[in-house]
């Protein structure tokens, strides 16, 4: 009876201690970058803009949300899609841009540059390695060290954001940070 009671508790707390062992570090280790700071931007362009200018915006999705995928969050079962369908994925969104050729400016959201989801694929170099006519810059706004969802197969680090690509630019950029309180 000893035995059982104590397998029972550890049942219970072992979850319990999970949970609380999540929060407390993700709390103690929350991204919160200032609220302003320069943008690193790549491969300047020095052309000036016409008088109408195209915008094209993506989730990408980190490569890893294409018609094969079964996500968890949208109540499927897989936590990231193998590496060739990653890798597909990433050489049909390269493609995809590649051919936009009358675009100016692409907003891109769920770009990884190191990540266990979209298998450690610096995306945002293989698109800007691709996109040579465009400036290029990349911001952080998913910055987590491990993600413990699901429980059994946890997703694990993150690192992500947000990548602009523009046929111009003037002298830079600055990232602002906007809480979400």
């Amino acid at each position: 009876m000893r035995n059982l009671i104590k397998t029972l508790a550890i049942l219970v707390l072992l979850p319990v201690v999970y949970v609380a062992g999540n929060l407390g570090y993700g709390t103690w280790k929350d991204f919160s970058p200032p609220e302003t700071m320069p943008v690193q931007v790549f491969n300047m362009q020095y052309k000036t803009p016409d008088s109408v200018i195209s915008l094209l915006t993506w989730n990408i999705g980190y490569a890893g949300l294409g018609k094969e995928s079964d996500f968890f969050y949208d109540g499927g079962t897989t936590v990231r899609m193998s590496r060739d369908i990653s890798m597909k994925n990433l050489e049909g969104i390269i493609r995809t841009l590649s051919s936009l050729d009358t675009v100016d400016i692409i907003l891109l959201q769920e770009v990884d540059t190191l990540a266990k989801r979209s298998w450690w694929t610096n995306q945002f170099e293989a698109i800007t390695a691709a996109l040579g006519g465009y400036s290029a810059a990349f911001t952080l706004n998913y910055n987590v060290d491990f993600v413990p969802v699901p429980y059994l197969e946890p997703m694990g680090r993150v690192m992500g954001g947000l990548a602009s690509f523009m046929r111009f630019t003037d002298s830079g950029a600055i990232r602002y940070q906007f809480p979400s309180r």
